[in-house]
């Protein structure tokens, strides 16, 4: 492992591992950690220390996964569900940051690193698959989606072929959304 710098909460990054519930989910967010948990996810790519990006990556993935648990479980206490949605805005505000401005990493990890194509995937998906599809514009805005890389990415990941059906599938509901308007 790489020396870490002083951009680098090495207490709040092992706080962040431990996180394995909706409860603690909803804890680290109120305490507004998750918008430095991005800066620290971003901070890895750009000193190319792979394997802190590849962990915070994988934890990313399971910590917005739990979120999406909460609405996807019907026998999931109410009290969760409402406490997610209390926390909304600090969850999508977190997605929007990782869309908006650090796009460069999802397409640096979807074109040069086989290693990070699966997590960066399982990340994405969790974001868009957040409660009522809020940030499925975001993510169409903010990708080229008739960029080569798409063709490069391995044809033999579950991963890749879910996500890109999502995309057509919400390619076609925006279009349909955007004729319905303007009819």
């Amino acid at each position: 492992m790489k020396e870490q710098s002083s951009n680098v909460d090495s207490a709040l990054l092992e706080k962040f591992y431990q996180v394995k519930s909706p409860q603690q989910v909803l804890e680290f967010v109120a305490a507004s950690n998750l918008p430095k948990i991005i800066s620290n996810w971003s901070y890895f790519i750009s000193i190319n220390d792979h394997a802190q990006f590849l962990r915070i990556t994988n934890k990313l993935s399971e910590f917005t996964g739990l979120v999406n648990s909460v609405f996807n479980d019907n026998n999931d206490d109410l009290s969760n569900k409402l406490a997610i949605l209390e926390y909304k805005q600090a969850f999508t505000d977190g997605y929007l940051d990782m869309l908006n401005n650090h796009t460069k990493i999802f397409m640096k990890c979807l074109n040069n690193r086989p290693n990070l194509i699966n997590p960066i995937l399982s990340l994405l998906t969790n974001v868009i698959e957040f409660p009522n599809y809020i940030i499925v514009n975001d993510v169409l805005n903010n990708f080229d989606f008739n960029s080569s890389f798409l063709t490069k990415l391995p044809s033999n990941s579950n991963k890749l072929v879910r996500i890109m059906l999502n995309y057509k599938l919400f390619y076609k509901k925006r279009f349909a959304t955007h004729i319905k308007v303007n009819e």
